[in-house]
């Protein structure tokens, strides 16, 4: 049995990676080593222009690209809502997923054409739902999620099956880190959905709420318990 400390992974892009790794330690989720080796960089394209449209949020990375704006926009959760008010917009927030989100601007009827602003890669056809629905949208892809490796760190602690609690946000970013754990590795895996969880090649929690929150939840409840569970080709 190893006897190293279980570890956080954490592999989000930064500089959410680091933010991420913040929250978990002011809300002491998590007391023990942390270990940042993001396996996506992100790349910011040209924003098109909002004259006349309303723009729709899924992410904080389409947020910054964007940069300055205002009026109103739509957010799939409260986190890039809060971004997006940060830059001016007048943001109102979903429950944290697409269904969510779909739900609230069906609701809301907003009374101008949408256009959603988004990443190359993308889980769900968010645009396509509100069509289908009747609404008015465009989509335009303002940045790109390019494929990083795992950090040495990252290969070489996981290689030794020492305990790793992973937190995963996507099923992109699930299959890309899957590819790269060597056998034996000992992982938690947490997946912020269940098509993050269906992404991932072996077994992982599916956490109560998708957003931040309902992963720091996970990520603490991991820490109470000493949870630990095997990886892909483990």
């Amino acid at each position: 049995m190893p006897d190293a400390p279980p570890c956080l992974l954490l592999t989000r892009p930064e500089p959410q990676n680091r933010l991420f790794g913040l929250r978990c330690r002011l809300a002491e989720a998590w007391t023990g080593p942390i270990l940042f080796a993001p396996i996506l960089s992100i790349r910011h394209l040209p924003a098109p222009s909002l004259v006349g449209r309303i723009p729709v949020f899924t992410s904080q990375n389409a947020v910054l690209a964007v940069g300055q704006g205002s009026g109103p926009a739509w957010a799939v959760g409260a986190q890039t809502a809060a971004v997006a008010r940060n830059a001016g917009f007048d943001c109102r927030a979903a429950e944290g997923d697409v269904a969510a989100l779909t739900e609230r601007l069906l609701a809301d009827a907003p009374d101008r054409p949408l256009v959603h602003l988004r990443g190359r890669h993308v889980a769900g056809d968010l645009a396509g739902y509100l069509r289908a629905a009747g609404l008015t949208v465009d989509e335009a892809i303002v940045y790109d999620q390019q494929t990083a490796p795992l950090t040495d760190a990252a290969i070489r602690r996981l290689g030794q099956g020492d305990p790793v609690v992973a937190p995963l946000f996507s099923p992109r970013s699930a299959r890309i880190m899957g590819a790269q754990v060597p056998r034996g590795a000992a992982i938690r895996a947490l997946a912020l959905s269940p098509a993050v969880a269906e992404a991932w090649t072996a077994p992982a929690e599916i956490v109560a709420s998708p957003d931040a929150a309902g992963m720091i939840a996970a990520i603490s409840a991991c820490r109470e318990r000493g949870l630990v569970g095997s990886g892909p080709g483990g």
